[in-house]
């Protein structure tokens, strides 16, 4: 006995050989940890997950894995299951927030942790045996692995390939990723078209002629839309997506007000300098700054951050880029201009376009960081 209680300090498990009632001697081993194992605690650790273990095995074996992972440190509690058995329920609540590992846990005890931890979490669940299926079956998110029991496999939402925490890691890494690039893609668009809308139904109120052409709102509507091509594989920062990202319609019509009013009136504006000018000029203008600001929204919005501390994807670049050559060489290259019924616009005109940008900038910048502070959530 003192052997096995040796080979159970040291975090090993232990069996004892025989044949015949014959004793031959005492087997210890050790289930080795996967050496993505570590990449995937730390990624976790980034995305803000919280991960417990929940064991059958002994109390050292499981301080054992814990320590090697990374999981706990030297001076943190194991916690052992019929040490929370009886517990009335605050003081269940508060041992499980603050424990990371349980050991020799029955299925009603994980069943009571997971219950527990759905009061203020949304929990995933990780099992392969019979004894997991209870808690696999009001976990949010139940995964078992393919060779898992029957039973289990059957109460699972996911069924893992193979059993790695870091595909699981990942794979909400990944989700939130996408998440965050469609919510740039709503936000690009929406806001763009609401400037837009605003903006050119009021001076078609005042205006005795449309500000664009059917032409010229086709070709701005397709510049401002290459971007968006990039989005799908655009970089996201980690601590963009530190949290579940919430989609809220409330919310996001409230900034894309805001940004669409900030966009409306610098089209505005970009009237009142050209008002005297002819009908060309003024179309020219007001299609140029509206592409610009179209393409620049992609920009701005694509982080939570000041824009110029987030690096974009490579072909996010390239894509916009190719947006704002191909909007001067339709203004300004024959036949393209003639075709489109674009004017010829002088130096000091550009020189006003590119202070309005940075107007623009400003402008949308304020708004968006207004917004996060008060909804860092929201997408």
């Amino acid at each position: 006995m003192e052997i096995f209680a040796k080979e159970d300090k040291n975090g090993l498990r232990t069996l004892a050989l025989a044949v015949n009632n014959k004793f031959l001697g005492i087997a210890s081993f050790v289930d080795p940890l996967k050496e993505t194992a570590f990449s995937a605690l730390n990624l976790a650790k980034r995305l803000n997950l919280e991960i417990k273990i929940l064991t059958g095995d002994s109390l050292n074996v499981a301080r054992a894995v814990g320590l090697k992972l990374g999981l706990i440190e030297e001076n943190e509690k194991v916690v052992l299951g019929e040490e929370i058995r009886n517990l009335p329920d605050a003081e269940f609540e508060k041992v499980v927030k603050e424990t990371k590992i349980f050991a020799r846990v029955l299925p009603e005890d994980k069943l009571r942790i997971i219950e527990t931890l759905q009061k203020e979490k949304f929990v995933g669940f990780l099992g392969e045996g019979i004894n997991d299926a209870p808690a696999l079956k009001i976990a949010n998110v139940a995964l078992a692995v393919d060779n898992a029991t029957d039973v289990v496999k059957q109460e699972a939402d996911i069924i893992l390939k193979e059993k790695d925490l870091k595909t699981i890691v990942d794979g909400i890494y990944q989700g939130r990723k996408v998440l965050e690039n469609i919510g740039k893609y709503i936000k690009h668009t929406m806001s763009d078209n609401f400037g837009n809308l605003t903006s050119v139904a009021i001076l078609t109120s005042i205006l005795p002629f449309v500000p664009m052409t059917p032409l010229q709102v086709l070709l701005t509507n397709f510049l401002t839309d290459i971007p968006l091509i990039a989005f799908a594989n655009d970089n996201v920062e980690i601590k963009e997506i530190k949290k579940p990202i919430k989609m809220s319609s409330y919310h996001l019509v409230l900034l894309l007000l805001g940004l669409g009013v900030v966009a409306g009136a610098i089209n505005i504006l970009g009237y009142l300098i050209v008002k005297n000018q002819t009908v060309e000029v003024i179309r020219t203008y007001i299609f140029l700054l509206t592409t610009m600001t179209g393409l620049l929204v992609s920009f701005l919005i694509r982080t939570k951050n000041w824009f110029f501390l987030s690096k974009p994807g490579k072909f996010f670049i390239i894509a916009s880029g190719v947006g704002f050559i191909l909007t001067l060489i339709f203004i300004f290259i024959p036949p393209f201009n003639s075709i489109f019924e674009f004017s010829s616009l002088n130096q000091k005109l550009l020189i006003l376009s590119v202070v309005l940008m940075l107007f623009f900038i400003l402008g949308t910048e304020i708004v968006k960081k207004i917004f996060y502070q008060k909804f860092p959530d929201v997408i």
